[in-house]
């Protein structure tokens, strides 16, 4: 924060420039991109330890369970369709 570049345009020392008090845009905007970063690493994560899971244990007994693993993700994939054609429609 500084006082001398308040309200400062984008530059070399503040890429996206200063409000009137001297901070610099361009670090608050990373400051706030923090959480939101966080949630979709962790989603991410999540998801992916959770796929891996089912696919090692499909791939691993395969026959019946495979089957069954198979249809249990196609039901949870179809979830986000019918929900985006359900509040799509006119009421």
């Amino acid at each position: 924060m500084s006082l001398q570049g308040r309200d400062a345009a984008a530059g070399v020392s503040h890429w996206f420039g200063t409000d009137e008090y001297g901070r610099d845009y361009f670090t608050r905007a990373l400051y706030g991109g923090q959480i939101s970063l966080m949630v979709g690493f962790l989603a991410m994560l999540f998801s992916t330890l959770i796929g891996t899971l089912v696919g090692t244990v499909s791939g691993y007994f395969g026959g019946k369970i495979d089957n069954l693993l198979m249809r249990l993700v196609d039901i949870l994939m179809s979830i986000r369709l019918f929900s985006c054609c359900w509040c799509s429609m006119p009421t």
